[in-house]
């Protein structure tokens, strides 16, 4: 019976295992080039955000220094980080990842071993993953000493040529239509998101923005209720409904941010609150989160990056230096134009939709200019109606002509 029982509970814990295992995972390789850049998604059922402060490397219990960075772009997490060029057998440890396991909430750790050796990678790449609105670049590092020409799909097909050393590659943005994309660089393939315009399925562009772009600041250790105010607005034609924001619920609150919808020009404004509890790695290291924006397929991120200072001389928030706080329609005397009416002069985004700045007048529906129509339909068929009477007439004269020239035939007769 003892026996038994140790099966069952050793079957018993083979399917908690596996139920963990399942419960996230990733497409990181088993081996890896002495400095190559390691590139890989995480999946699973991630319920609360992950961010780079809960990964670690480890060589066996040593804590390892990597390059690295993780993020969600699109909805999805990835990670990269250069491998060290030393060979050895390492191991990545994300912590505390909320997901569920046998379809119970919990928290658990994700591991991926992996080694690193062989030859020393020919080149690679910082970062392994790009967040931007505007054009960006990437280091490429080459290990040889020739140049070498690698292949890029992004923007378009293009050749970058390399050079011994660094190389800082340009990337632009322009064209792109916004939203997460897997671009080929050389052998890598490197996620990249554009914090940009998104068209739908029907070809229509939908203008989810945010203002600001990033939020930068130092907070000073001592003082207290961080906040920082950013706004939503739907530049687009559409109106945008359940528009949703995740953020780390262990750093940040916002209030009212549920179920939001916009209609086209509106805008709303919120305020995100830092409450999370400063421990000595936050103090070193600061925090990297960010706010996930969307709604159905528009998808816009909003980075976060909070540094700590004991000097009091040190906090600051450099974007709220210009930041304009959105206003309603009536306080920046203008006015909403109804349904039917359109705006004689310039609009401006508001809280309560778009403000005409001029006066609003009824919209031009042809109405007005319907008696030229008509004028020219009534000329049209009197033109007609000469044309057929000129007909008939000419018609008529030809049949009494031939039958005078008949008549004139018989009475020659004899």
């Amino acid at each position: 019976m003892k026996k038994n029982g140790l099966i069952v509970l050793g079957i018993v814990l083979l399917f908690a295992f596996c139920g963990n295992a399942r419960a996230i995972s990733s497409d990181i390789r088993d081996n890896y080039e002495r400095g190559e850049t390691i590139i890989g998604e995480i999946t699973g059922n991630i319920l609360d955000p992950i961010s780079a402060s809960q990964v670690e490397f480890r060589r066996g219990h040593v804590l390892v220094p990597f390059d690295y960075d993780l993020k969600r772009l699109g909805g999805r997490y990835f990670i990269w980080a250069n491998a060290p060029e030393t060979e050895n057998n390492y191991t990545l440890i994300i912590k505390d990842i909320s997901t569920t396991v046998s379809g119970k909430t919990t928290t658990v750790n994700y591991e991926k071993n992996f080694s690193v050796g062989g030859n020393l990678t020919d080149y690679s790449i910082k970062p392994g993953f790009i967040l931007s609105k505007e054009d960006f670049k990437i280091e490429i590092q080459l290990n040889l000493d020739n140049e070498k020409t690698i292949s890029s799909d992004f923007p378009n097909g293009t050749e970058i040529i390399l050079r011994p050393g660094g190389n800082d590659v340009k990337f632009s943005v322009s064209g792109s239509n916004g939203g997460l994309i897997i671009a080929h660089i050389g052998k890598y393939n490197a996620p990249i998101f554009i914090n940009g315009p998104v068209i739908n399925n029907t070809g229509e562009e939908i203008l989810l923005s945010i203002d600001p772009l990033e939020i930068d600041s130092t907070i000073f250790i001592g003082s207290t209720g961080q906040s920082y105010p950013f706004h939503i607005t739907n530049r687009g034609t559409s109106r945008l409904d359940n528009i949703r924001i995740e953020y780390n619920e262990k750093f940040f609150s916002i209030e009212q941010h549920e179920s939001i919808a916009l209609d086209p020009q509106e805008a709303i404004e919120l305020k995100l609150n830092f409450i999370g509890e400063i421990n000595d790695e936050m103090r070193k290291q600061g925090i990297e989160e960010s706010l996930n924006i969307n709604s159905g397929a528009y998808y816009i991120q909003l980075p976060v990056l909070i540094k700590f200072t004991e000097n009091q001389t040190e906090n600051s928030t450099p974007y709220l230096d210009n930041y304009e706080s959105v206003k309603y329609c009536s306080e920046l005397n203008g006015k909403i134009c109804t349904a039917g009416e359109v705006c004689g002069g310039d609009t401006k985004t508001s809280l309560d939709g778009a403000c005409c700045l001029a006066s609003c007048q009824k919209e031009d529906t042809g109405g007005s200019n319907s008696w030229i129509g008509w004028l020219i339909a009534g000329v049209v068929l009197i033109v007609l109606l000469y044309v057929y009477s000129r007909y008939k007439k000419t018609k008529s004269n030809k049949g009494l002509d031939s039958l005078i020239e008949e008549s004139d035939k018989r009475s020659k007769l004899p």
